[in-house]
């Protein structure tokens, strides 16, 4: 069994881009209290945005492909007969991603930029086996 971390540039990026989200609910928390509540949303949201992307987790052992984040799994595929297919993901469709089938069914996606390319070739080459 081998497990597949994400890049640290997939979740570093968010971390940078959502730090202000948490500067900005703390600093809310001290200077308007009885707003406690949407500070509390902003900094939980943003530790959520940049969680989900840094405990994503690929793992492929002998018979199954199986994808999770926040340790829970979100999709798995025994991995005889699985397909990949270059195409876009996200709920507008533009970010690049692997899109796994299994009879003509969709599996699941893989972001591009979630795992380098050497995870990638491993996860088309766990199919080929």
């Amino acid at each position: 069994m081998k497990t597949y971390k994400p890049a640290v540039s997939a979740w570093l990026i968010l971390a940078i881009i959502c730090a202000p989200l948490v500067i900005l609910g703390v600093v809310n928390i001290f200077l308007n209290p009885q707003q406690w509540l949407y500070a509390l949303l902003m900094i939980s949201g943003a530790a959520y945005i940049v969680g989900g992307n840094y405990t994503l987790r690929l793992v492929i052992d002998e018979d199954f492909i199986t994808f999770k984040r926040f340790g829970r799994v979100v999709w798995r595929t025994p991995r005889r007969g699985v397909e990949f297919e270059d195409g876009r993901t996200g709920d507008i469709p533009v970010i690049p991603a692997i899109i796994i089938r299994r009879n003509g069914q969709k599996i699941g996606d893989i972001s591009k930029v979630w795992f380098d390319e050497a995870t990638l070739a491993a996860l088309r080459a766990a199919a080929l086996d």
